[in-house]
């Protein structure tokens, strides 16, 4: 998303990340895999 500060819906939703992504800019890709990564071992981590 490349203004992830303008959005109000999805910023709510515990199913979604919503971060900056610049497809031509490595670190904002590697930036945003790794918050998908981190949030889905934090959901599965937690208890049911």
């Amino acid at each position: 998303m490349r203004n992830p500060e303008k959005e109000t819906t999805l910023v709510k939703s515990d199913q979604a990340v919503v971060t900056r992504l610049d497809v031509q800019d490595l670190a904002s890709i590697e930036n945003a895999v790794n918050q998908g990564i981190k949030k889905i071992v934090i959901r599965f981590a937690a208890p049911m």
